[in-house]
């Protein structure tokens, strides 16, 4: 079966996404990018144009050429975080260092910790054990365990 490549450009900022799907253009399908979705969660999809680059047999193929030659990982105009066409954990590489896959700063009782990790091996618990604690923002008990950083948004 055939599919497309397609590009959303965010009209109010200019950063752009580009993926491939199979199926036709006409199927619903917007895409699958976590940066992608969570920009589109907080503009709204009524704020982006999405523009048809190819449609047939070889969209994987046109999808990672046009990625590769974009340079997309690396250009902070771009949604997408990896130059491939196949996306999600696939083996795929994601470096550690990309700003955009930042590990999350932690409060702990007023100790800052660089990452959910770090806090967990100090306090000799397991790391998803920190990690819901950091989340539980209503719950009382954990007032004061709190990320302090999501991506490259520094919450004070």
């Amino acid at each position: 079966m055939s599919g497309y490549v397609y590009k959303w450009v965010n009209n109010l900022n200019g950063k752009w996404y580009s993926g491939s799907h199979k199926g036709t253009t006409d199927d619903g399908y917007t895409g699958s990018g976590i940066c992608f979705n969570r920009a589109v969660n907080k503009y709204g999809i009524e704020n982006f144009t999405r523009h048809i680059l190819y449609e047939g047999d070889d969209y994987r193929m046109i999808e990672k050429l046009h990625l590769e030659s974009h340079k997309a990982k690396e250009d902070k105009n771009s949604y997408n975080l990896k130059n491939d066409a196949i996306g999600g954990r696939t083996g795929g590489e994601i470096k550690s260092d990309d700003s955009r896959r930042s590990q999350r700063k932690v409060s702990v009782n007023g100790k800052i910790f660089n990452s959910v990790k770090e806090a967990a091996e100090y306090y000799n618990i397991k790391y998803t054990t920190m990690y819901s604690r950091c989340y539980r923002k209503l719950d009382k008990k954990y007032k004061n365990y709190k990320l302090l950083e999501r991506w490259h948004t520094t919450v004070y």
